[in-house]
């Protein structure tokens, strides 16, 4: 039997924010990994929202898989396009840092 709990979007979002932060992790990236997992789960796609707070993120900044305070760089770039260095960071907040750039590159 299958349990569901119903919680406010925006509660959920400032728990996950919450957790993040107690890791270690700066304000803005523990604000960006929440707004991705939350935004996952509203759109129902619960493989890769809240539920993996603890089983990835919690557990992998713990085990040091991932680094709580990472230093997102630029390896390599040119006027269209960029590679960047996660630092072993959370994925999500890697992904929005970059993602951020390459639009800030598409505008100019």
């Amino acid at each position: 039997m299958t349990t569901s709990i119903l919680a406010q979007a925006e509660r959920l979002r400032e728990f996950a924010t919450s957790v993040l932060q107690k890791l270690g992790m700066p304000s803005a990236h523990a604000d960006d990994a929440a707004n991705v997992l939350v935004w996952a789960s509203l759109r129902g796609v619960d493989t890769h929202g809240v539920r993996n707070l603890e089983r990835y993120y919690v557990d992998g900044v713990i085990d040091g898989t991932i680094n709580p305070q990472p230093n997102f760089r630029v390896e390599f770039e040119t006027p269209i396009s960029a590679r960047v260095d996660g630092d072993r960071g959370n994925g999500l907040a890697a992904a929005c840092w970059g993602m951020r750039l390459a639009i800030k590159k598409a505008a100019e």
